[in-house]
This record gives C-alpha cells, sequence and structure tokens, in this order.
C-alpha cells in the first residue's frame, strides 16, 4: 500500500459577537493547502485543486443554541487526475488535531479563538468522516483517470453556549493506493 499525506488548512473563520454594535464579520474562509510527492501507482492532486478557498459564510454565535448544534455545510472538492495502474482502487483519510470535546471533530487552534465550536468534515452525502476513519474513494476504478471527491465542512457546537472568536484549524488528508 502505498500513501500521498496533503495538508489542508481552515484559515480565518470568525464567529460573531452577539455584542451591540457588532454586526458582521468575516467568518468564512478555509485555504485547501496541498502538496504531494508522486508514487508509482497514483494519482496527482489536480492544479485547481492545489490551493482552495471555501467561503463558510458568516454566523452569530446566538445560532447555536446547543451541544451537536450545527450551520448549513459548505462544500469543497478535490479533484485527483493522471490516477494510473490503479489495481484495487484508493482511499481517504482525514487527520487533524482533534476536539477535546468531541475527537471525530477538528479542533480549533488558535490562542484568543472562539470556544466551544469545532469543525466536522462532512462526505458527498453529509455524512460526517470522523477525524482518522478511511472512507472509499468513489468513481475511481482501474480504467478511471480522474476523479471529484466532494466534501463538507461545517462548524459544529461542542457545548452549550458557543464564544465567538477566530476559528481556525488545520488538517491532512491521505490517500492510500491498493
Amino acid at each position: 500500500m502505498r500513501t500521498l499525506t496533503t495538508r489542508l488548512a481552515f484559515s480565518t473563520l470568525v464567529l460573531l459577537s452577539v455584542l451591540p454594535g457588532i454586526t458582521r464579520a468575516e467568518l468564512a474562509k478555509i485555504n485547501l493547502i496541498m502538496t504531494a510527492t508522486l508514487v508509482t501507482d497514483s494519482c496527482e492532486v489536480s492544479a485547481d485543486s492545489q490551493s482552495i478557498v471555501v467561503n463558510m459564510g458568516s454566523w452569530a454565535a446566538k445560532q447555536f443554541t446547543g451541544a451537536g448544534q450545527s450551520v448549513t455545510p459548505t462544500r469543497f472538492v478535490i479533484n485527483l487526475e493522471n490516477c494510473t495502474n490503479l489495481k484495487k482502487g484508493v482511499s481517504l483519510t482525514f487527520n487533524g488535531i482533534a476536539d477535546a470535546t468531541d475527537p471525530t471533530l477538528l479542533a480549533i487552534s488558535e490562542q484568543g479563538a472562539a470556544q466551544n465550536i469545532a469543525i466536522a468534515i462532512l462526505d458527498q452525502d453529509r455524512t460526517q468522516i470522523p477525524l482518522g476513519q478511511t472512507i472509499a474513494v468513489t468513481g475511481l476504478g482501474s480504467s478511471s483517470q480522474s476523479a471529484s471527491m466532494v466534501f463538507f465542512s461545517q462548524y459544529r457546537a461542542t457545548a452549550a453556549r458557543v464564544i465567538p472568536g477566530k476559528a481556525n484549524a488545520d488538517a491532512t488528508f491521505t490517500l492510500s493506493y491498493e
């Protein structure tokens, strides 16, 4: 089995305060920064997926009314191309610093950041992909040369009260070839 690891950088996420006078803030940029070392029997991460910015929208902290509460997910796509000699297929695993309350979510990763909030990664059916869980890449067989992998990112409250602030997280994904 061969692996390819790529880094995703979720950044510049700010939750709106419920304080008077603050009406909106930038919540929503996720940079997906991808680098790779290519090996035999693999795929390349396409040029259009090398640096992806996902606009997560603007959300008020008061929109999270309890633990587990989430907001509308935001779509992002990772494209693979030049796939060669794939005998069995490709699998993908997302990893990153896990949230202390819910280790299936990405932890917010900087000082002064929002609290009681984390980021969920969802598959194309909007089912959560827990960190560290391997999934099969669909639409890519031995004769396929490319695949578009659709995912979603979503804020999720981890406690009853979300405290506003920046909400950045970093993740990596690993492609495994069998």
